[in-house]
């Protein structure tokens, strides 16, 4: 047997989603989550739990809720009390178990179909960029993970809250890393954004379960720590009120949740499990070489993408590799694009004054390849989400000025530059005036500032090389520029910006 051979992960056992059913710690007492209309504070809270004879198990930072093991009675009261605005079931949650390949490839063949090889070739690999996988863990000292892995929490055991390794069966959160960011140093297989910091939340014991407050848990780590994506290849059917709010609130906060659509199919059902069904998280279905949704994988109303999911060769625990199939392997391609789009720098493309995760989910809409139906559809979403084509947006910046009634902010448009050398091109059609403010860290960059104006000599700072245009540079490298450009003209005058990155 050959050396790759035995470094492959072999399987002949199909398998899906579980749903283990946990034990309680005594008779009668179930694990629940209490949300509050308002927050009560600590010594409330505990009060609340203790006066119902209950455990108080986590207490949630952003969210007004708790986690708790309580009796059916205290439940009853629970509910009739009017600071309480619900009380839920704490869901078991599972990885999305994937179906295990039986050939073998010598590379992941889902980074080139998607395009992403020719993005590493202009030198963008999701540098800077921080992606928390909530799953299972992660083998960080893997020799095609370890310069990527950058911390993370044990959520499951907090007597080891600093050791997130991945002890599943399957390698499932080892396997979904390598997907997003196995390094490229000429052994094994290449990441979609090989350059990208990984952090591990370990929302899943080493079967593959846990409970929904343990993943809201996560999110909330993600939020304080700053990631810019979280990948959840994780699913389960049950809706959730505090999950729901997790979610939102995550997304509000400026992250980027991606979520695996689940392996939903294979039943004849299709339904997308929680939480990529929720408005907050993105929606991955798998698809295969030819582009053709996986019979395992979900399909229906809050599919958003598909990827590639089918026979994914990636990294697995103790310096392994694997085969995998399933929508646990899809979702990461989808983070690993975004990643490679936030390291090429990002425009705000919606107008509201910011480059953030809602432009970055437009930015991946509006670039996908479009599949079956045109447009939006259950099946396939806006489409196999594309790499070249969502990079490519971000370095050949097109943005168009028009100056209308209102001041500055109504009229200007906003990009943000990062980590390279750009030309500048602007083209006057009918604009006076081109004000260009640029600023780091939230200070304004006086030397890199100017003022072009086109026709009118002596009234700017810098007269455009032409009538109707003038070409510049700004450098960013190492630095990430934020840049604004005003128009001042006659109502309904125009100007066009090309902006390259070199």
């Amino acid at each position: 047997m050959s050396k790759h051979s035995q470094n492959t992960l072999l399987f002949i056992v199909l398998m899906n989603l579980w749903l283990f059913l946990p034990s309680a710690a005594m008779a009668g007492e179930r694990r629940v989550i209490v949300g509050f209309h308002q927050t009560p504070g600590a010594a409330a809270e505990h009060k609340i739990i203790k006066r119902h004879r209950g455990k108080l198990r986590r207490k949630f930072r952003r969210i007004k809720a708790l986690s708790a093991r309580l009796t059916d009675q205290a439940i009853a009261e629970l509910q009739s009390d009017p600071a309480v605005a619900y009380v839920e079931e704490d869901t078991p949650i599972t990885a999305i178990e994937p179906e295990f390949g039986g050939s073998e490839y010598l590379e992941a063949w889902g980074v080139s179909h998607i395009g992403a090889a020719s993005v590493h070739a202009r030198g963008i690999k999701g540098a800077g960029v921080k992606i928390a996988i909530l799953d299972t863990g992660i083998d960080y000292t893997h020799p095609d993970l370890d310069d990527n892995y950058r911390g993370g929490i044990n959520i499951i055991d907090p007597a080891n809250a600093a050791d997130p390794f991945d002890d599943s069966w399957n390698s499932h959160g080892t396997h979904v890393a390598g997907i997003i960011a196995a390094q490229l140093n000429g052994n094994g297989v290449v990441g979609m954004a090989p350059e990208a910091s990984l952090y591990a939340v370990k929302t899943l014991d080493a079967g593959g379960s846990g409970y929904i407050s343990d993943l809201i848990a996560g999110i909330e780590w993600a939020v304080a720590n700053d990631m810019d994506i979280v990948n959840m290849s994780i699913g389960m059917r049950k809706d959730s009120q505090a999950l729901a709010e997790a979610c939102a609130n995550a997304w509000e906060a400026g992250v980027l949740l991606v979520a695996a659509a689940g392996n939903t199919g294979i039943f004849g059902l299709g339904d997308v499990l929680y939480p990529a069904l929720y408005d907050s998280v993105i929606a991955v279905g798998a698809t295969d070489a030819n582009n053709t949704v996986h019979y395992i994988s979900a399909a229906g109303a809050g599919i958003e993408f598909v990827a590639p999911g089918d026979n994914i060769y990636s990294t697995a625990v103790y310096g392994g590799y694997g085969l995998l199939t399933g929508t646990s392997q899809a979702s990461p391609h989808v983070a690993g694009v975004a990643a490679l789009v936030l390291s090429a720098g990002l425009d705000d493309l919606n107008g509201d004054g910011a480059a953030d995760n809602r432009d970055l989910r437009i930015q991946l809409q509006d670039t996908a390849l479009d599949l079956g139906e045109p447009g939006l559809d259950d099946t396939h979403g806006y489409g196999l989400v594309s790499a070249e084509a969502a990079v490519a947006k971000s370095l050949e910046k097109h943005l168009s000025l028009v100056q209308n009634r209102g001041g500055h902010r109504d009229n200007s448009r906003r990009v943000i530059l990062k980590d390279a050398v750009y030309t500048v091109k602007l083209a006057s059609n009918g604009v006076r005036k081109i004000m260009v403010k640029v600023f780091e860290n939230n200070r304004y960059q006086r030397a890199l500032s100017n003022i072009y104006s086109f026709g009118r000599p002596g009234v700017s700072r810098r007269r455009a090389k032409g009538p109707n245009g003038t070409t510049f540079t700004l450098d960013a490298r190492g630095r990430t520029l934020n840049v604004i450009f005003i128009p001042r003209g006659r109502r309904g005058s125009s100007a066009d910006i090309y902006i390259n990155r070199r």
